[in-house]
């Protein structure tokens, strides 16, 4: 459950990423602004990658705990 939290923030923080050249004020500036999409899609589709994989990991081991 642990885990939990921190694929949590690093969504938060993906984010972030992605809405920080608008709530910084820097998107006139191409590099940064791109730098920090790009980043923070990469982050996001990861965390909610390992959220969905951490749910059916968790699934299928307290299932088959249960059975046994």
């Amino acid at each position: 459950m642990r885990n939990f939290y921190w694929f949590v923030f690093h969504l938060i923080v993906g984010l972030w990423l992605i809405i920080s050249p608008f709530a910084l004020g820097f998107t006139d500036m191409a590099q940064p602004y791109w730098n920090a999409i790009a980043v923070g899609a990469v982050v996001v589709v990861s965390s909610v990658l390992a959220l969905s994989f951490n749910r059916e990991h968790v699934q299928l081991f307290h299932g088959e705990r249960k059975a046994a």
